[in-house]
């Protein structure tokens, strides 16, 4: 439960993007946490200005249908850098899908208009009961997200059309 009401009013403009469903308050959280990161500096900065957040979602926020204004806006206020998919039982006692969406309030401008998405799903390593992801997946994610290009099978670098035509 939470208070959408008033959400709706919100005194810090912390409701840009919309105010989600009730019982869905993770756009809530998501606009709290983008309003909250420092602004691009004023007349552009250098690369690495701005703020930065990753935030750990359940996989359905990409996707689920009474979000779709909010995520539209989200992605025309190009504010997400990149989308990574995660595969299940990665946290204990979750058997949860997840994704990590990074934002950054200052783009370097090679990267405006474009959202990376990696699919690290196979890159999820399971023994026993225990999923993790192995220091050399973690090197291909991290070496994959900072140069930010596509990789057959793995990750795609769209543009902000290439996106609003998928939906």
């Amino acid at each position: 439960q939470w208070n959408r009401d008033a959400w709706q009013s919100d005194p810090w403009g912390r409701n840009f993007l919309g105010a989600p469903p009730q019982g869905r308050a993770h756009y809530a959280f998501f606009q709290h946490i983008l309003k909250s990161m420092s602004p691009a500096p004023i007349g552009g900065g250098v690369r690495g200005g701005g703020g930065r957040s990753a935030i750990l979602f359940p996989h359905g926020v990409l996707f689920r249908k009474e979000e779709a204004e909010m995520r539209q806006k989200l992605v025309e206020a190009d504010l997400v850098e990149c989308v990574l998919g995660l595969g299940p039982n990665l946290f204990y006692n979750s058997p949860m899908e997840a994704c990590i969406v990074i934002c950054r309030s200052d783009k370097p401008a090679e990267q405006k208009g474009k959202v990376l998405f990696i699919d690290a799903l196979n890159e999820v390593t399971r023994e026993r009961s225990v999923s993790y992801l192995k220091p050399e997946h973690q090197a291909h994610i991290a070496e994959t997200y900072h140069g930010f290009v596509s990789e057959a099978g793995f990750a795609h670098l769209a543009d902000l059309d290439e996106i609003a035509a998928q939906d």
